[in-house]
């Protein structure tokens, strides 16, 4: 079969599901969804429901291209930092066994790191102990890291504030909290999430795996390029342990939130973790995206788990709730960028490290076509105008009255986000 009719099959069949609870709900959701899932900007798996009850499950795309394997039900994406609340899960529930406390201090468990009497428990799980985002540096990250190994590398890197006295998102934190966690529930972590969460729960997909292992139905992670989609840098994302290290689909990760809202990881746990305004999970890595959110009023949940990072994605999470309320909406509007051949050596000048957050850097590459944002591309516009197909922002330069470029404006949607330029690329 053709690959374009081999397509087209593909999407027809993503668009029959005669197996909703509610065919209205997922009609609706099809109708907008049309234009990003025929655009490949959506690929990857959707759940609705309603307390344990799915409405609609919806399967886009390919899992892999190579091979033309259809994302399904069985499908298993990284879901990046939603790995974080299962971590938090974890800790909690070593807590109410009397292994662990909020107020134990890491010198406890790891007394070679720097201040480890000043940072607790706590502390790591609120993003506040001062530990880096990312501790290894980029080219570290390549090759399989275990917990203990992670802790050794953010304990080589200086704090960025006084452990309590800030708060900085610290993936980082997260895989220091994971060592932790192995110490006192005397396992390792993949071990923990399996025995914590997994069998608590019922949950069959989720794991943590180590580098050799053959994790069925695992999907692979795709990115934009100037010349088309392509492999996303392979990566083995146990440099996250603890933080964004672990695959799962959105079935396990609903099951995941009944259990701990339901009170079945144990009522200590629910009363740590559920909130009264839902819950509103996000992951991103290396190509995968996934969001999972909750609606107490409609006791709602909505999970994306996908193997294609677009703007769609986004898009989806806004308009999946305000067809739940009944409200009719437009199908999504897949935007086309006015792409313009720029010289590479035009673009070179705007390489360079940029700072995204405190403690969170990324590098900015021109190749041939646009520029690379760690593995993000931005296609020229103009010179000095890009467009970012991953969250369909418009990224503009910074420059001084010398016309160097000191700085990124990135616009998504409503929100801007300045990142000063910090360094040359590749210097320490």
């Amino acid at each position: 079969m053709p690959a374009a009719l081999v397509h087209v099959a593909l999407l027809a069949a993503a668009l029959q599901s005669p197996e909703d609870l509610d065919p209205v709900l997922g009609e609706a959701i099809d109708a907008w969804a049309a234009p990003a899932v025929e655009a490949g900007h959506l690929s990857g798996s959707l759940l609705v429901a309603i307390g344990p009850d799915v409405l609609v499950e919806r399967h886009w795309g390919l899992a892999n291209r190579e091979h033309r394997v259809p994302n399904g039900p069985k499908t298993r994406y990284c879901i990046a930092s939603i790995s974080k609340p299962m971590t938090g899960v974890i800790t909690a529930r070593l807590i109410a066994r009397g292994d662990l406390a909020l107020t134990s201090t890491l010198d406890s468990f790891a007394p070679e790191f720097p201040r480890g009497d000043e940072i607790t428990v706590s502390m790591l799980l609120n993003h506040t102990a001062g530990i880096p985002h990312r501790p290894l540096d980029e080219p570290l990250r390549y090759v399989p890291r275990t917990a203990a190994e992670v802790l050794a590398a953010a304990a080589a890197k200086p704090l960025l504030f006084d452990p309590g006295t800030q708060e900085n998102y610290s993936t980082g934190g997260y895989s220091v909290l994971a060592r932790v966690l192995e110490i006192a529930g005397g396992a390792d972590y993949a071990t923990l999430v399996q025995r914590e969460i997994c069998v608590p729960a019922g949950m069959a997909s989720t794991c943590h795996p180590s580098d050799r292992q053959v994790v069925p139905n695992r999907a692979t992670s795709y990115v934009f390029t100037p010349r088309g989609m392509q492999h996303a840098a392979l990566q083995d994302t146990s440099y996250l342990v603890g933080g964004g290290s672990l695959y799962s689909s959105p079935a396990d990760i609903h099951v995941f939130a009944r259990t701990l809202l339901d009170g079945g990881y144990g009522d200590a746990v629910t009363a740590a973790y559920a909130r009264e305004d839902g819950y509103r999970w996000n992951g991103i890595t290396d190509g995968f995206r996934a969001f999972a959110d909750h609606y107490p009023a409609e006791d709602a949940h909505v999970v994306w788990c996908g193997n294609v990072h677009s703007g769609a994605t986004d898009a989806l999470r806004l308009v999946v709730p305000a067809i739940l309320r009944g409200e009719e909406v437009p199908p999504v509007s897949v935007p086309t960028p006015a792409a313009t051949p720029v010289p590479v050596e035009t673009l070179r000048r705007i390489e360079g490290v940029y700072e995204l957050r405190p403690g969170s850097e990324v590098s900015v590459r021109a190749y041939e076509g646009g520029l690379a944002v760690n593995d993000w591309l931005l296609v020229p516009e103009s010179e000095s105008a890009f467009f970012s197909p991953q969250d369909y922002g418009r990224v503009t330069l910074r420059v001084d009255d010398e016309g160097s470029v000191v700085g990124l404006d990135w616009v998504t949607g409503e929100t801007t986000t300045v990142m000063p330029r910090v360094r040359e690329l590749d210097a320490r």
